[in-house]
């Protein structure tokens, strides 16, 4: 199969290309911030109880996002994989095209709203 099956124009596939590299580069640098949060250390010297607790929660926060957007990434590498291997754009569950408005809200979509 090829991207021409998905329906997708080239300037819509190199849109939804751009967008895909913008997001996963997004993504990187909030993950670079998190990681901040996550590795910051509690000092019982200088925290009292609720500022260690209220650590700890931003702490769990962070790496609950950066769970969620690791495996972000992951969708999208994989979608950049099919971009270039001519699977982009068809529903990996019924191999129907998925629809233009569907990929610009979720470029990594791997199927069609009514499949999944």
């Amino acid at each position: 199969m090829s991207n021409a099956e998905s329906g997708l124009t080239p300037s819509e596939l190199g849109e939804l290309e751009a967008r895909l590299r913008d997001k996963r580069a997004e993504l990187e640098s909030l993950l670079g911030s998190l990681s901040q949060i996550t590795g910051t250390k509690r000092d019982c010297a200088i925290l009292d109880m609720a500022d260690s607790a209220s650590l700890a929660e931003m702490q769990q926060r962070a790496r609950s996002l950066t769970e969620q957007h690791t495996e972000t990434i992951r969708e999208i590498e994989a979608a950049l994989r099919r971009l270039e291997s001519g699977r982009y754009g068809l529903s990996e569950v019924s191999g129907e095209p998925i629809g233009y408005q569907r990929l610009r809200i979720i470029p990594w979509a791997r199927t069609a709203a009514v499949d999944g």
